[in-house]
């Protein structure tokens, strides 16, 4: 029998005869027919794995001219099974990647079902904490009636207390609560409602394998934005957060901006239809007295802007028991011009704010968003990194310069532009925070907070304060509260509804 004459048929046969599994031979006849067709590496993910694979070796690229019998007859077997393997490899990990968004169109409904709690109990209290989870962000939320929530978690440098990971670990379990498992009856910690990437920095995801996957089950419902393999680096130890997409029941990208409102799955299916939407609202948690609802997603960033990822953060507004947070992820000037155009009135006059990109002081805290949030309580999400060393003054100032009279960093009296809001009469707290080109720590002879040890007590904070994790709470009563533990005992500063701050230490010390 002459090789040259032989068909492709035969061919094929031979090679499966002599020297291939079935599974090779299919992986090779899907090289051809897809893989190498114009203009798939450029479109199809698991071509391009493929193609990284099989064209490094330059001189093996002739082999892929004729069909996939000749190159099955021809080419070194090392190499055959080389390139099936990086498409077998490519074909499984897209399939995990689809798992999560597989379902029926009943688990898609129980994906976003409403929580109640198991014992059918009434709404309490409404939970909010900032993680000191170092230099990055991560946010946890229970809502009156149990639903759990986490915006972001991860770092870029960690914090100055080693045992975080477990720290937090703990408070989601709290968060989240238990439930008993009904095959062994053990009791073990309950499903994670929702999770959120605001946008793929590595400060607001990378610690999600260690401290949220790994804690907790689910999450029943996962939004991030931009592109699912964006979210791939980790810290060491551990696996990219990409990987553990699936595991929520329903995964998607959401996008809300001035071109497209939706939610897509990570292939691309269309489930926007499975949320409820309200304009350029997604309403993510609706309850008799909570209602959590995504504000932008994927905004434009403004002309000047040097990071369009951070202009694609998920914009989180909370209305509970009457009183209004907005948690801002990485938001720019971009994200606060659709805000403002979107949303003016609904974020008008806040009682909670998280300051945007850890309060740096660039390409955010404009002018018109800062005196149209006027909030009561401004919160950076910050830790040690000298090359951000967030929060800066500029937006500290910003923030403080709507409240009546208060002087500049100098020492100079500033005239207040608005009414002011920022409350007053808080607990004593010291705050880190940068300049241009200066560091300022709570000892440090520069640090204008300790020269002006009155001006400690506005309702600034950063959970880089040495306080820990910042923990906030509004109850029935319509009241906003701080608490927190420490060696006097158990603090509660209590912030009215009119701005009045309620607060007297515990006897027997200091804050």
């Amino acid at each position: 029998m002459k090789r040259g004459n032989d068909s492709n048929g035969n061919d094929t046969r031979r090679a499966k005869r002599t020297k291939y599994s079935d599974e090779v031979i299919q992986a090779v006849k899907e090289i051809f027919a897809y893989d190498l067709r114009p203009g798939r590496g450029s479109s199809n993910s698991s071509a391009i794995i493929c193609r990284r694979a099989y064209k490094s070796d330059l001189n093996a690229l002739k082999l892929f001219t004729g069909s996939e019998a000749a190159f099955l007859a021809n080419a070194d077997p090392k190499f055959v099974h080389r390139v099936a393997n990086a498409r077998m490899e490519a074909v499984k990990r897209a399939k995990e990647a689809m798992e999560c968004v597989e379902l029926s169109e009943e688990e898609l409904e129980a994906g976003t079902a409403t929580y109640t709690n198991p014992d059918g109990s009434a709404s309490a209290e409404f939970r909010l904490m900032f993680t000191s989870i170092g230099s990055g962000d991560c946010i946890l939320i229970r809502t009156p009636q149990g639903q759990s929530l986490v915006i972001d978690c991860g770092q870029r440098s960690q914090p100055r207390h080693g045992q975080y990971v477990k720290e937090i670990q703990d408070l989601l379990k709290e968060f989240v609560g238990t439930e008993r498992d009904p095959d062994t009856k053990a009791v073990r910690p309950a499903q994670l409602s929702y999770l959120i990437f605001t946008h793929p920095d590595k400060d607001h995801y990378c610690e999600a394998p260690r401290i949220v996957f790994n804690t907790v089950q689910g999450p029943r419902v996962l939004l991030y934005t931009l592109t699912q393999t964006s979210y791939g680096e980790s810290v060491k130890g551990s696996t990219a957060a990409r990987n553990h997409f699936k595991k929520a029941k329903v995964c998607g990208r959401l996008v809300i901006n001035n071109t497209k409102v939706g939610v897509t799955t990570p292939g691309g299916k269309e489930i926007t239809s499975k949320f409820t939407f309200d304009g350029e609202r997604l309403k993510l948690i609706e309850e008799p007295d909570c209602e959590i609802s995504l504000l932008s997603a994927e905004a434009s960033p403004s002309q000047h802007e040097s990071c369009p990822t951070n202009a694609a953060s998920i914009v989180t507004f909370i209305k509970v028991y009457g009183r209004k947070i907005l948690l801002t992820g990485d938001a720019t000037l971009g994200t606060e011009a659709f805000l403002l155009r979107h949303h003016g009135e609904l974020i008008r006059d806040l009682d909670l704010l998280q300051m945007e990109h850890h309060g740096s002081g660039t390409e955010h805290a404009g002018r018109t968003f800062v005196e149209t949030t006027n909030p009561r309580i401004a919160v950076a999400s910050s830790g040690p990194h000298q090359s951000d060393r967030n929060p800066r003054w500029s937006t500290i100032a910003a923030y403080m310069r709507v409240t009546d009279g208060l002087p500049s960093q100098e020492g100079n009296q500033t005239p207040a532009p608005t009414a002011h809001r920022l409350c007053k009469g808080v607990d004593t707290h010291l705050i880190r925070y940068g300049t241009e080109t200066l560091w300022h720590s709570p000892t440090a002879k520069v640090n204008w907070w300790q020269v002006k040890p009155a001006y400690k007590k506005y309702g600034i904070y950063t959970t880089d304060s040495g306080m820990s994790h910042l923990q906030f709470f509004v109850t029935p009563e319509r009241v906003l509260e701080r608490r927190w533990t420490s060696n006097a005992g158990d603090h509660r500063m209590k912030v009215l509804e009119n701005g009045v701050v309620d607060y007297t230490p515990p006897t027997g010390g200091s804050p």
